[in-house]
């Protein structure tokens, strides 16, 4: 993120050209002092290796942002499944409760295949179409895919649920009478996906996951299958650190070394430049990637 922070007064010494230069400055104490003049080979080296981190911490926040989908999904969830338990699926409150549990799963699902998405175009841009790092990406997803039904179900069921409808269909509770003495009353809720449905109104758009579905006929517990997929995100992130590491640990190192930081916090140090507002001074500068370059950190002693 751009910010810019116009001073009280114009500071004299500068000369027109110190306007064009990149330079680092440093926050502290209330005050922002200059520090050295960027070459431009040094600029771009520096605006390179930050973009790179910018691009892959953006990955790591639509990642968050899925878990954080993923939740509200769960506390709708199992709001619905309290509902049913105290009978009162029939009732407004349990069809409202039915159709939360249903936008948020969608949520969660277009969220969890937007981190997938730009991922893949990333590191397309990144390293090219048929850089090694795509390769090995489309790789662990193929076979991610290949070996995790609930992967593989919940990336084909992001497709239903944008072109056909909300997936959860089948909502029920059984009463039971408990053996006694003293004899009672129990019951078991249901909330899964209607199979038939999935596949009667999905037809063809379920490529070889329609096997699967046939298979687990006639429905499938949502809990069972959808809690399965955060682990699976998590392992392809897990993944990409290992595909990047030799590149994000560069980009690093060229951040660290322009910002004159070799351990320790970025968060006080800026790359920026002058900025002429007549009679006073400013500065334009963007935030370093401190934030992506302290995840690497607490993921490489994880």
């Amino acid at each position: 993120m751009q910010h810019s922070i116009v001073f009280g007064e114009r500071i004299a010494v500068l000369d027109a050209a110190a306007y064009s230069q990149k330079r680092v400055f440093s926050f502290g104490d209330g005050e922002i002092a200059a520090r050295r003049v960027l070459t431009d080979d040094e600029w771009q080296d520096y605006w390179t290796a930050a973009s790179m981190l910018y691009s892959f911490g953006g990955g790591v926040q639509l990642l968050n942002d899925s878990f954080a989908n993923y939740n509200e999904f769960v506390d709708s969830f199992n709001s619905l499944k309290r509902s049913i338990a105290d009978g009162n699926s029939p009732s407004r409150q349990g069809r409202d409760l039915t159709r939360l549990a249903n936008r948020r799963l969608s949520n969660y699902l277009s969220s969890m295949r937007l981190f997938l998405d730009y991922t893949e175009c990333r590191l397309k841009r990144t390293y090219s179409e048929v850089g090694r790092e795509v390769i090995e990406f489309d790789s662990f997803c193929s076979g991610l895919f290949d070996r995790d039904f609930s992967y593989r179900f919940a990336y084909k069921l992001r497709n239903y649920a944008q072109h056909f409808g909300m997936p959860i269909g089948m909502v029920s509770s059984t009463e039971s009478i408990v053996p006694g003495p003293p004899e009672g009353r129990g019951s078991s809720t249901t909330v899964a996906f209607d199979v038939k449905e999935l596949l009667r109104v999905g037809k063809g758009l379920w490529g070889p996951v329609q096997k699967d579905l046939e298979a687990r006929a006639p429905s499938i517990d949502v809990a069972l299958v959808i809690r399965d997929v955060p682990k699976a995100l998590n392992s392809i992130q897990d993944q990409l650190l290992v595909i990047e590491s030799e590149q994000l640990g560069a980009s690093e190192a060229v951040v660290r070394a322009t910002l004159e930081v070799d351990v320790g916090s970025l968060r006080s140090m800026v790359v920026g430049s002058y900025e002429d507002h007549g009679d006073r001074t400013g500065i334009t500068f963007d935030d370093p990637p401190a934030e992506v370059i302290e995840y690497l950190a607490a993921k490489s002693t994880s």
